[in-house]
């Protein structure tokens, strides 16, 4: 049984800063409850971070393909500014054979 916290909180990302990289922060977005992008002035590049959080296997196939496209999609946009891209995921892997579809 899940409680109402686990039931009512079901995605969302976020990012926690230590007062140096505030002062680098140059911009943050958000772009959907699983992704957001944050950019920092580097020394000699700026840094794009993507932060997501997947959708698990059993989620329906069109949520999926949306939440990767929204990704890649986002994912082209830092790389055109030159920055160093980094992409932090949580994938919501589930191993093990009780976990296999047959």
């Amino acid at each position: 049984m899940r409680t109402t916290c686990e039931s009512q909180y079901q995605e969302g990302v976020g990012i926690l800063l230590s007062k140096r990289a505030k002062n680098g922060l140059i911009d943050w977005k958000p772009i959907s409850s699983r992704l957001m992008t944050t950019r920092f002035k580097g020394r000699i590049r700026n840094v794009t971070i993507v932060q997501c959080y997947a959708p698990t296997e059993n989620t329906e196939t069109d949520l999926k393909t949306s939440f990767y496209s929204q990704l890649q999609d986002t994912m082209r946009q830092g790389n055109n500014r030159k920055d160093i891209l980094i992409v932090i995921e949580d994938r919501n892997a589930k191993v093990g054979s009780k976990n296999l579809e047959l």
